[in-house]
């Protein structure tokens, strides 16, 4: 019996992972794999149109109130002649919202509901919206 309530309580804290196909005309184009476990998801979203487009990796930290407490995004190594070389962060605490990219960083005190908008974006973002 203790043997069936660990094996449940092991599947109940496996992330949950859903793939999907990235089209574009009706044609494989790419893929993005979504990995929730907990308050965190992880994305790694590959697409290619004409051996150009982003392959990155963004991890998110959500608050209990649902909304984002922090977000890392980095380019991944594909091989191919465009990969993404981005990486960006965002941290809020309380209502101070702490960014780093390349191109620049700072800090700004947000209402509760602002949405730091990342510079290169994947799908799921539309869904954190």
């Amino acid at each position: 019996m203790l043997s069936i309530l660990a094996v449940t309580m092991a599947l109940s804290l496996a992330p949950d992972t859903t793939d999907y196909v990235v089209l574009n005309h009706g044609r494989e184009a790419g893929a993005m794999r979504v990995v929730a476990n907990g308050d965190s998801v992880v994305v790694r979203f590959d697409y290619q149109d004409r051996r150009r487009g982003p392959h990155t990796e963004t991890r998110y930290l959500f608050a209990a109130d649902g909304s984002v407490r922090s977000v890392r995004t980095g380019g991944l190594a594909t091989g191919t002649v465009a990969s993404t070389a981005s990486g960006e962060r965002m941290e809020r605490v309380g209502d101070l919202v702490r960014w780093r990219s390349e191109v620049d960083s700072g800090e700004v005190r947000a209402p509760a509901g602002a949405v730091y908008l990342l510079r290169s974006t994947n799908p799921y973002d539309i869904g954190v919206l």
